[in-house]
């Protein structure tokens, strides 16, 4: 299978294709499907033209980030003791009460519902966690320009294999909502939908929880589902009824994974929570969509990628005899470090690779100070402050 579906080869047959990309992305595939796969003629699998090429990369980079990042342990479901959740429940002193609060969101209207002040005291007192909610969610906008804040419901139970494998409960949609004031201070805190961002999604999740083929039916029943208006908690229920037998129409707490029981099902479940959504990777996802359209041609990325239909990364290597122009550096340098720098400073694009103690940092602080020399500028990013440092401080 490695060898028939190399370099993104297809064989224009949908569904094989499709299992192609499945194995690409997971390193795995059922057995009936690969040998389905592996009956059609090895040259009858082509790999794309270069545009396409690129194209069909940087999509399968794009489907492997959605699908291992984004359903990360919050749109799992199983959120950490620093990470707090509210069940919708908490937020009401009566059922009808909470229904009411899901109707106001469902309507998906910027219109504020006010928390009563006596939900904050009463026990257990969801205030503390609501306020650290709060705060998780304003520094996550912060530091990444992304709001996380959801409301999950409803929620499905995956007990497919009981005796091998334990319990799943993972949101069915995401909700966009704001919690506006400060719980416990007296002040007047409410809930409502996050009209700037509107956008209600399938849970990103599905498709490793469920597979692929199944996953793309729960996306269709929810985009017919959020095509109409007014929605109510039935609706919501009623339209996934095909997917998952339904457990209950009336709003409910969220149940615990020790209460299920050990008989196989997939269950629908009417129970709403407010949490944050990790969205680690979702600029990354961003800038690969926008790439296939951009011209990579002697870019960092067309290295990495391994796709350049011109030099090969062979022709790169210098020849021993080969002379450096002396340059503006304020350390050490091998002849394969000056090579890296001048090639760097001439080209749109370089990747420079190397084991821990090979002079990576040394060879940024050069780059940086013959830069410099030559009257330009040096934009440095790092994701880790530590590596950053290092550079800082040898500059």
């Amino acid at each position: 299978v490695d060898e028939r579906t190399r370099d993104l080869a297809q064989c224009r047959i949908p569904a094989i294709d499709e299992w192609a990309d499945e194995y690409r992305r997971q390193a795995s595939l059922d057995l009936e499907p690969m040998l389905l796969l592996l009956s059609v003629a090895a040259d009858s699998w082509v790999k794309p033209p270069y545009q396409d090429f690129l194209r069909e990369l940087l999509s399968f980079f794009e489907r492997k980030v959605s699908g291992s990042v984004l359903r990360g342990p919050l749109v799992r479901m199983t959120i950490g003791k620093t990470t707090p959740r509210v069940d919708l429940s908490e937020l009401a002193t009566e059922r009808d009460l909470a229904e009411a609060i899901l109707q106001n969101l469902l309507e998906r209207q910027d219109k504020r519902l006010q928390i009563a002040r006596e939900v904050f005291e009463q026990e257990p007192n969801p205030a503390g966690r609501l306020r650290r909610l709060q705060s998780h969610t304003l520094k996550y906008l912060r530091d990444t320009g992304l709001d996380g804040l959801y409301l999950g419901f409803p929620f499905l139970l995956v007990n497919d294999r009981p005796n091998t494998r334990k319990p799943r409960l993972a949101p069915v949609l995401l909700w966009p909502v704001k919690v506006e004031g400060t719980p416990g201070n007296y002040d007047v805190v409410s809930l409502s939908f996050d009209t700037s961002r509107e956008e209600v999604r399938l849970n990103p999740a599905f498709e490793g929880l469920l597979g692929k083929s199944a996953a793309d039916r729960w996306l269709e029943a929810a985009e017919s589902l959020l095509k109409a208006s007014n929605l109510r908690l039935n609706d919501v229920m009623s339209a996934f009824a095909l997917l998952a037998e339904r457990d209950g129409d009336i709003l409910r707490p969220l149940p615990a994974l020790t209460s299920v029981t050990e008989q196989s099902r997939t269950a629908l479940i009417p129970s709403a929570v407010l949490f944050h959504m990790e969205f680690v990777g979702q600029s990354l996802i961003e800038d690969l969509r926008s790439l296939p359209g951009r011209e990579v041609g002697g870019t960092a990325l067309e290295t990495m990628l391994r796709i350049s239909e011109g030099a090969k990364p062979s022709d790169l290597v210098p020849e021993a005899s080969e002379k450096y122009q002396l340059g503006y550096h304020v350390g050490n340098v091998d002849p394969s470090q000056e090579w890296a720098i001048s090639t760097a400073l001439k080209s749109r694009g370089l990747v420079i690779q190397g084991p821990p103690g090979t002079g990576k940092s040394q060879t940024i602080v050069n780059l940086v100070s013959d830069a410099i020399g030559q009257g330009k500028t040096v934009l440095v990013v790092c994701q880790k402050l530590p590596a950053l440092e290092v550079v800082r401080k040898r500059l």
